[in-house]
């Protein structure tokens, strides 16, 4: 897992970038804990995973109602949460990406 800071409408939260083993990662008890914590503490808090070879990334907002009534009372049903949006991520249809050239501009002023 990484994590990637992120702005969105004035507020920050955190993108957590899910590599290598997904459904390993999200059935850690760390991993629970600090996702609980997150959505508790109402810090803005994204699941997300990459995508195929040459395709964009997936990502959800994991603060919702269901997640915090979760963290508020119950790791285990955290647990069974997270797996619930792996899932929908791993079911996501990736776009491919696209990089687009604008020509020989280096970005920088002459």
């Amino acid at each position: 897992m990484f994590v990637e800071l992120e702005t969105s409408g004035g507020q920050t939260g955190l993108s957590l970038v899910l590599v290598g083993n997904p459904l390993k990662t999200v059935r850690q008890t760390w991993f629970i804990e600090f996702v609980s914590v997150g959505v508790r503490g109402d810090v803005p808090l994204q699941l997300g995973i990459p995508g195929p070879r040459g395709h964009q990334g997936a990502s959800l907002l994991l603060n919702t109602r269901q997640m915090l009534d979760a963290a508020r009372t119950a790791p285990g049903r955290v647990k069974a949460l997270l797996e619930q949006e792996l899932k929908r991520l791993q079911a996501h249809d990736f776009p491919p990406r696209v990089i687009v050239h604008s020509g020989n501009n280096t970005g920088l002023e002459p």
